[in-house]
């Protein structure tokens, strides 16, 4: 045999000499004593108080599986040449009435150390063999449970490193575990806050704690009673076998999350080791004492330290990117390694500018099918609007450009718990400038403009519409884009009586934007031409409230004067009667549109009879009365 540290030949041969002994092998050599324990076997004893009656059951039902004679002494004893295993009954002529140990709930069985196949045979008779994860231990194998494995990964230790106010939390959170608080057994660590963020903090807690961290695959959970039972013992052997921690991270899915809460409270009634949950809204889980920890991003300062680290600049350099994205740090990581190869050699100014372009990329697949995003082309200059929601507008975007300087130079972050980012209400009717304001406001921020599709938020399922729109304010949250709700009166309507459960669940879903909207520390922007649709709530936690009013003549004028690109060719055009067309810039810009297709279509400039054409057309679409149009040239009666 192998004279590795784990070898199990000398404790086989003092079973041999015992065995051979009960076959009445008289003259056989007494083994020499050995000093010290088998050390796999120590550790296995130790974990699960074992007896020395219970750890030599082990050693047999070990040695029959490596080592072919103790087959051939089993068969001797039991006289019959195919019962080559271990049983009760050859337990008990060596070892004395353990009748005990053959319970269901006993110590070996109860724990999967041994199976029990019965097979309708006296339970004497009954063939026991020994774990095969267990065999495997004790032979030095201390890879995790074969059973476990696709329920269960390690954490990446490649992970980006934890802020310095995650580290502080954590010290604090081990000195709680090191003082007495007349637990019966180990709390919980309930991590409140974003995914990406608790895992980091998950992991170096594991570190300090010297465990090795493993995270519940939520997509590969027991599904039947006896699986959980045998997942939660298999979980609970190994977490004490080895220096093992459980991570639990809540799944977006409502679904999947039932199923995972229901596993998280057994796990919590039934075993006694550290376990590491994270949930983004609160669970009630009475089942065992925990230590609660609100987890967060990195602060602006931190944020602004990492970015001049990984970019290689000065922090002041960086400080756009902290104050404007509010991201993890295993995402300022990847996006860094990305502008640094994209940008390699280029000046500083470019190498931010990829770098903010990166980031604003790393949103867009996590909004997903919620949001569409649009290409923005718009600029103040083809903004034409009354000087008054002009001067809003101008204030919306130096309060998200001056964000960082009142809420955290200034102090303000510390006496305001909601309601730090900025949410907007375009009021008017269709045509007015509502898109083209947000493309605007989106292109001065240099950010990406994202329309919501309601027909993708909301659903018919409960639950659901909250939990899309909690994964849209999330991505949305790190900063590096505004969100557009176009027609939000369809989804930020009013409350209603509630006269059945469809009423009750739809005031929820209401009640649930109300909060969202208020804690969400971003750009929002919500337009409708029904401003009274919407909850009187919502208006109360907007920032702004900025009406896009049906434009006047003077502004029709305007419109009119720049609505065709600089190489249309023009004839002689009469702005005056062109300002008296009551059309909202929408519609306008329809026109000239329409105008230029017809102008193309013969060749020639752009010219009156064209504008007109266009106009009885939009005209009959919009339903309106124009007596003045005439259609191909000659008036209309």
């Amino acid at each position: 045999m192998s004279d590795a540290p784990y070898t199990l030949e000398p404790y086989f041969l003092q079973l041999e000499a015992q065995l051979l002994r009960l076959l009445g092998y008289e003259d056989i050599a007494t083994p020499p004593e050995l000093d010290t324990p088998h050390p796999m076997m120590a550790q296995l004893a130790a974990a699960f108080e074992l007896s020395d009656i219970e750890q030599q059951i082990l050693l047999l039902c070990a040695a029959v599986e490596l080592e072919p004679r103790f087959g051939d002494l089993c068969a001797a004893f039991h006289n019959t040449p195919t019962k080559t295993h271990v049983t009760w009954q050859l337990i008990r002529a060596l070892f004395g009435n353990v009748i005990a140990l053959a319970a269901p709930d006993s110590t070996l069985r109860y724990w999967h150390f041994i199976t029990h196949n019965r097979a309708n045979l006296p339970i004497f008779d009954t063939e026991l063999r020994i774990d095969e994860h267990i065999l495997h231990y004790l032979r030095g194998d201390v890879t995790l449970d074969a059973r476990l494995q696709l329920s269960l990964r390690p954490i990446d230790d490649d992970l980006a490193s934890p802020s310095p106010t995650q580290m502080e939390a954590v010290q604090h959170i081990i000195a709680q575990l090191a003082r007495d608080e007349g637990w019966s057994r180990l709390p919980f660590i309930y991590l409140l806050g974003k995914p990406d963020v608790a895992l980091i903090f998950a992991h170096y807690l594991a570190q300090r704690l010297e465990k090795q961290p493993v995270q519940l695959v939520t997509t590969a959970l027991p599904s039947t009673v006896g699986e959980t039972d045998l997942f939660i013992r298999l979980w609970e052997r190994e977490s004490r076998l080895h220096p093992l921690m459980l991570y639990i991270e809540a799944p977006d899915s409502h679904q999947q999350r039932e199923g995972v809460e229901a596993l998280t409270r057994r796990l919590l009634a039934d075993t006694s080791q550290i376990i590491i949950l994270n949930t983004q809204e609160r669970w009630h889980l009475p089942e065992r004492a925990g230590v609660l920890q609100t987890v967060e991003r990195p602060t602006i300062p931190e944020q602004r330290h990492a970015w001049s680290v990984l970019l290689n600049m000065p922090e002041d350099a960086v400080a756009p990117l902290a104050e404007q994205f509010d991201l993890s740090p295993m995402m300022m990581r990847d996006i860094a390694a990305t502008a640094n190869s994209l940008a390699q050699g280029a000046p500083q100014e470019q190498h931010l500018h990829t770098t903010w372009q990166v980031s604003i990329a790393n949103l867009e697949p996590q909004v997903g099918a919620l949001a569409q995003r649009l290409p923005i082309k718009a600029s103040w200059d083809d903004l034409v609007l009354p000087q008054e929601t002009m001067d809003l507008l101008y204030q919306v975007v130096a309060q998200a450009r001056s964000r960082a300087t009142v809420y955290e130079a200034w102090g303000f972050r510390q006496r305001l718990s909601r309601g730090l980012g900025i949410s907007v209400l375009f009021a008017g009717q269709s045509g007015t400038g509502k898109t083209m304001a947000a493309e605007v406001l989106a292109n001065t921020l240099s950010l990406a403009l994202y329309r919501v599709d309601l027909s993708q938020v909301v659903s018919k399922y409960i639950g659901e519409t909250e939990e899309n729109l909690r994964k849209l304010f999330d991505a949305a949250e790190q900063g590096g884009c505004v969100l557009f709700f176009d027609e939000a009166d369809a989804i930020f309507g009013k409350r209603t009586d509630v006269k059945d459960s469809h009423d009750r669940y739809a005031n929820i879903e209401v009640n649930y934007l109300l909060q969202r909207i208020e804690s969400y520390q971003g750009l929002a922007i919500l337009a409708t031409n029904m401003k009274d649709a919407l909850d009187t709530a919502f208006q109360r936690r907007l920032r702004f409230i900025i009406d896009f009013p049906f434009p006047d003549t003077s502004l029709r004028r305007r419109i009119w004067q720049g609505i065709f690109p600089k190489r249309v060719p023009l004839g002689d055009l009469d702005y005056r009667y062109l300002q008296d067309l009551p059309f909202s810039g929408g519609s306008i810009q329809n026109v000239a549109l329409n105008a230029a297709f017809l102008a193309a279509d013969e060749e020639q400039a752009v010219q009156m009879h064209h504008i007109r054409a266009a106009a009885y057309a939009e005209a009959q679409k919009l339903d309106l009365p124009l007596m003045r149009l005439q259609r191909n040239g000659h008036h209309a009666t």
